[in-house]
């Protein structure tokens, strides 16, 4: 099932869930940033998942996760990068919980995130 943009009512926590996803796109660029240029790549994909949810997946060719590291992405203070503080995925998350959404990482070769969130129709010719 594919979502138009125009079915989706938009929210008074627009600009918070804009936050999460720079930030989730943010990481992904910095991930591929050390792969050769032919190589770096970021792919983005949505899907309903019950009529009332849509989980945005953001997927790098970066080095990939972890099981050590999938488990303290999500603490603040906790940062891969140098100049990283360590609040970016913390604060995602808490933004996700607050509108009835999840943020996880999956382990594997390449990055993988997923954010799932509720959504509201709206009804056509509104």
């Amino acid at each position: 099932m594919i979502i138009a943009c125009s079915d989706l009512a938009p929210g008074k926590s627009d600009r918070l869930l804009e936050v999460v996803l720079r930030n989730l796109f943010s990481n992904a660029f910095d991930a591929v940033s050390e792969q050769p240029p032919g190589e770096r790549r970021v792919r983005v994909s949505a899907l309903a998942e019950g009529g009332d949810r849509i989980c945005i997946r953001i997927e790098d060719s970066g080095p990939g996760l972890t099981g050590d590291a999938v488990s303290r992405l999500f603490e603040p203070f906790n940062s891969t990068k140098s100049s990283g503080l360590g609040l970016g995925l913390a604060i995602s998350r808490a933004i996700a919980e607050a509108h009835g959404g999840n943020l996880w990482a999956e382990v594997g070769a390449r990055g993988v995130f997923r954010l799932r969130l509720p959504f509201e129709k709206t009804p056509a010719h509104a």
